[in-house]
């Protein structure tokens, strides 16, 4: 696996969470595969605003052969499908969801389409948000906490995209969220009897217990 360096979520008041999560729908039911497999630039504004949401796509890099699945991905995205690593920008930044084998958030911030280890593909504009930035700031520290805990990361049911998926729900965005970056993960958890034992263990399930250690920094994480 691959790693960057892991940037903790500032925490702010319980008060303006609440503000915010209640402002906004949580669903996160994936949209159809209506979306287009590439970023239309006419849905782009000319000047966005700080609260434009983009989606930042990725592909996904293998330390060995870093250029052999953005091959593969040039191929596949016509079929709407392959191996993306995603984060969501608003606000001038950058918000994405890794595996490391401790128990504290797995998100992570990098300067918008900079991920390390992963290969910049293209942006999909998505919308405006209303939430401001230290509402955002609260919503990135609550699911640090709650959902998204490195450790419980795994590659089908709770990976990068299912975390970008979920953001940019409580944005108020999700509509135009493209089904395909995610759907090589939804095909596998629906066929998931049939892949091997252990194949969407949590993250910490697959490392040995000695090994996990209260971290004195905020540790690496891993990307899909």
């Amino acid at each position: 696996m691959v790693s960057v360096s892991h940037s903790c979520p500032k925490a702010h008041r319980n008060t303006r969470l609440s503000q915010a999560m209640s402002s906004t729908s949580t669903s996160t039911t994936s949209s159809s595969c209506t979306a287009s497999t590439t970023a239309s630039s006419s849905s782009t504004p000319e000047k966005p605003a700080a609260n434009a949401v983009y989606l930042n796509v990725y592909d996904v890099q293998t330390p060995d052969d870093p250029a052999i699945i953005p091959r593969v991905n040039n191929v596949l995205i016509h079929c709407g499908i392959g191996v993306f690593h995603t984060g969501v920008q608003v606000w001038g930044r950058e918000f994405a969801f890794g595996a490391h084998p401790n128990g504290e958030s797995g998100i992570f911030e990098v300067h918008p389409r900079e991920c390390p280890a992963v290969r910049y593909r293209s942006s999909i504009f998505l919308g405006y948000t209303t939430m401001s930035e230290p509402q955002v700031d609260d919503i990135i520290t609550y699911l640090g906490r709650t959902e998204y805990i490195g450790n419980r990361y795994s590659l089908i049911s709770r990976n990068c995209n299912s975390f970008s998926s979920q953001l940019t729900a409580l944005l108020g965005v999700h509509d135009n969220f493209p089904a395909w970056v995610n759907r090589l993960a939804t095909i596998a958890f629906n066929v998931r009897c049939l892949l091997p034992e252990g194949v969407d263990a949590p993250f910490k399930d697959s490392v040995p217990t000695a090994a996990i250690k209260e971290p004195q920094k905020p540790p690496p994480v891993a990307l899909l």
